[in-house]
């Protein structure tokens, strides 16, 4: 979904780059980015629940497809045409969605990213390369779930480690 710059700033929230590049999880109440679209447009580019979400393009390959997924419900929520939306083909989607967040950000998928996305002056993938992607993922949704609760728990603990204390110093 492309529209001039005439039609953002507001209505309609929308997935966008920053979005995908920047968190392996979306939120709908969290998106920033808002266009002006019709009911048409809106249930054509509409985001759901479970969704992937790809950087199409980038400078360099190694950041081609960058992953994330949406976490929660979104209400009349899109997606811009900067990014590919995967969604499970199958009725019910073998996979959780905490483990969806990090999956496809694996070394192994992130190898397979590369390989089938090109290199011109600017990295591109497509949805038709996504296609022929494979993964492996454990067949449990129980398991799956609990990988993705404890990698989420030990980004949470890195996040906070890294944060630099705001110290003043004093001399007594």
């Amino acid at each position: 979904m492309n529209k001039g710059k005439e039609f953002f700033g507001d209505g309609t929230p929308i997935v966008n780059f920053v979005d995908v590049f920047h968190n392996r999880g979306l939120i709908s109440r969290a998106l920033g980015g808002r266009v002006q679209l019709t009911p048409k447009e809106i249930s054509n580019y509409e985001v759901k629940k479970g969704d992937l979400f790809f950087t199409r393009t980038s400078e360099t390959i190694e950041e081609i497809g960058y992953p994330s997924v949406m976490l929660d419900n979104p209400h009349n929520t899109v997606f811009s045409g900067f990014v590919l939306r995967g969604r499970c083909v199958e009725e019910s989607d073998p996979l959780e969605n905490i483990f969806k967040k990090y999956v496809f950000f694996t070394d192994t998928f992130r190898q397979e990213m590369m390989k089938k996305s090109s290199m011109t002056t600017r990295a591109l993938t497509s949805g038709t390369a996504l296609k022929s992607m494979l993964f492996r993922f454990p067949v449990s949704r129980v398991e799956q779930r609990k990988i993705g609760e404890l990698i989420t728990k030990l980004d949470s603990l890195i996040a906070l480690y890294q944060r630099k204390p705001d110290y003043q110093k004093w001399r007594y």
